[in-house]
């Protein structure tokens, strides 16, 4: 009974990558009753958000929480709770040699979630991001927004990204979730030195979507994203930079999410 009423009065805790931006987004993108049920459980104390640090943190405070064969009765009941009561929502990411696939540390993290409850009641709850990242949960009609709330000389070429995104993920939405939203299919070339040469030579500013695509090839593709047009290749070059931290607190009201 005692132990009963320990886990009963536990927060629940929520261990995301980074507290502030994944936090912030998970709250906005969610739906009206969810976020309602969400602020409350924060309001009251029943939910605290944990800050992870990445993926390699995250791992770290899961292996805090490991049951360990030396701990005292009290301590390896102290683990135990926490386990039972963490949430931990993390990216996917995207493997190096296949965009399709999640990236190998985002693989062993969920590994290790899996594991990590053996023994215990239930498994420890844990969600890897079915999207590569944040980013690429942010609707089609809020990108049109921050492209047109874009300095003059941005305005047009973020315009024609938003517009390449929206026919990747009407034509191919598979690809369109694993698209490299910060730094673009530039970012991603394998080959390192013409990766470098790339990226080095779409520097230094917007460009028209023929030129970049001038810039990269459709051989520089994961094959995910081989058979782009010229258009479409070009646009989606450079990415969109810190589009997600922008949205915390330059854009829509949350009322409007």
């Amino acid at each position: 009974v005692d132990q009963l009423l320990a886990l009963l009065r536990r927060s629940l805790r929520l261990l995301v990558e980074n507290r502030r931006a994944d936090f912030c987004f998970l709250r906005r993108l969610a739906p009206t009753r969810q976020r309602e049920l969400l602020l409350r459980a924060l309001d009251c104390g029943e939910l605290e958000v944990e800050q992870g640090g990445g993926l390699g943190e995250v791992k770290a405070r899961l292996d805090e929480l490991a049951p360990e064969p030396s701990a005292s009765a009290a301590e390896a009941l102290s683990r135990r709770i926490a386990r039972l009561r963490l949430c931990v929502v993390f990216d996917r990411d995207s493997d190096a040699q296949d965009r399709s696939e999640p990236s190998e540390a985002s693989r062993d993290l969920l590994a290790r979630c899996q594991a990590l409850c053996e023994g215990d009641p239930w498994a420890l709850w844990a969600h890897q991001l079915g999207r590569r990242a944040i980013e690429n949960y942010l609707p089609t009609r809020l990108l049109y927004d921050w492209a047109l709330r874009s300095p003059g000389n941005w305005r047009k070429r973020r315009r024609e990204a938003v517009d390449a995104l929206k026919r990747l993920r009407e034509k191919r939405p598979e690809a369109a979730w694993q698209y490299n939203m910060k730094q673009g299919l530039a970012a991603d070339i394998l080959d390192g030195e013409r990766r470098k040469v790339v990226r080095d030579q779409l520097r230094g500013g917007p460009k028209r979507p023929d030129q970049a695509a001038r810039i990269l090839a459709d051989d520089d593709l994961d094959e995910l994203f081989k058979g782009l047009d010229d258009t479409d290749r070009g646009a989606l070059a450079s990415g969109f930079g810190t589009v997600a931290e922008e949205f915390e607190t330059k854009h829509l009201p949350e009322e409007e999410w």
